[in-house]
């Protein structure tokens, strides 16, 4: 077959509608598995459910045998799809992926990071969708729901930074997406924003969309998830070179205030323990501004801050939201003073003792559901 024919039917610029036509491009090209999924759902659309099901499966085996993991997942959820898979069957897949060497796209290597449970749980109900060319995806301004995970094709991304953002001359303005790349601005679990992105497609593309609920319920079971999104999304770099202020502070903030307890240790000469209550600001992984409400906060002494005595006391933070609550230990850092509801508040800021990655997973998807839920309920 002509290279050039072949090239155009895989992007859809000519289409193949006939069983019969496909079973004549496939002996001239014998296990291709880009036209397997296309004859599969020929196959499928005449109604032949299960030799579909065969030939999904065998481009599925065809793109592993590839090192294309993503495509080798996308072919094999087609199939099941059809006709829900036997526990044997799906075993049998998660060991092909797993002795797959992937090509090195990020989305293989996500695919390749997680754990069979972890796998289930992230893709379980998530959507495909084939995309036309010149399609736009994102609009800048609009609510970002879902990851998106490139199967096939090329899109056009746009980023629009903010006027707080800094430029990132690491991060181009414009850029190509192709196979295994992701995209969709969900993570970290921030409450719910306006993307930055415009999204198009150049030419026909197929997606793996999977929702951000989903996703935060995944990294609260499998903390593995969050370290793997981590990877995927290239965020340690990003956090990292953000030039967060506030002594050491690191990574995504959580600026919505969420009920908060502190229980402070007694620390130096006349100092009693306290149990004081408030609301959290510019929560994040290593640390937490807390307003505490009232006047059950001793007043600063009037010497320099290296003798107030609830500098480095220890405390038990307990942040508190639908039903649920989550402690963490950690030492008072400092006091400072924030703006809050238009007033000028007293606080502490308090850094965290250096969190496990299970307990940070809980933390991104505990501020998360906080978030949504307030967004569901404002």
């Amino acid at each position: 077959m002509n290279p050039q024919v072949l090239e155009h039917i895989l992007r859809g610029e000519i289409r193949v509608s006939s069983p019969e036509a496909f079973e004549s491009l496939l002996s001239e090209t014998p296990g291709h598995p880009g036209l397997l999924r296309l004859y599969a759902r020929v196959l499928e659309h005449h109604g032949r459910i299960d030799a579909a099901r065969r030939r999904y499966f065998q481009a599925a085996e065809g793109f592993l045998a590839g090192g294309r993991v993503l495509a080798g997942w996308s072919a094999a959820m087609q199939a099941w799809r059809l006709k829900r898979p036997a526990a044997a069957e799906l075993a049998a897949f998660h060991d092909a992926i797993e002795r797959t060497q992937p090509n090195g796209t990020p989305a293989d290597r996500f695919l390749g990071t997680l754990s069979r449970a972890e796998r289930m749980a992230v893709f379980a109900r998530c959507l495909q969708s084939a995309v036309p060319a010149g399609a736009v995806l994102l609009r800048p301004g609009n609510p970002v729901h879902h990851l998106h995970l490139l199967v096939a094709g090329t899109l056009r991304e746009a980023r629009y930074e903010t006027v707080e953002e800094r430029p990132r001359r690491d991060r181009p303005p414009v850029r190509l997406l192709r196979e295994g790349d992701a995209f969709g601005e969900i993570y970290p679990f921030h409450e719910p924003r306006l993307g930055r992105l415009l999204v198009e497609g150049v030419e026909p593309a197929e997606l793996l969309s999977i929702d951000r609920g989903r996703l935060m319920r995944a990294c609260r079971r499998h903390p593995g998830v969050d370290r793997a999104l981590v990877s995927l999304l290239g965020l340690r770099s990003e956090a990292a070179g953000g030039g967060a202020a506030g002594g050491g502070r690191r990574g995504a903030r959580y600026r919505i205030p969420v009920s908060m307890s502190v229980a402070i240790e007694a620390a130096g000469e006349g100092l009693k323990p306290l149990r004081l209550t408030g609301l959290s600001f510019d929560l994040s992984v290593s640390g937490v501004s807390f307003i505490p409400e009232g006047n059950g906060l001793p007043a600063a002494p009037a010497g320099p801050p290296g003798e107030d005595p609830l500098i480095g006391c220890r405390v038990r933070a307990a942040l508190h939201g639908q039903g649920m609550t989550l402690e963490i230990n950690g030492r008072i850092a400092r006091r400072r003073t924030l703006l809050f509801e238009g007033r000028r508040s007293p606080a502490l800021a308090i850094q965290f003792d250096g969190l496990p990655p299970r307990l940070r997973g809980l933390l991104f998807a505990f501020a998360g559901d906080l978030a949504a839920g307030r967004a569901e309920t404002g």
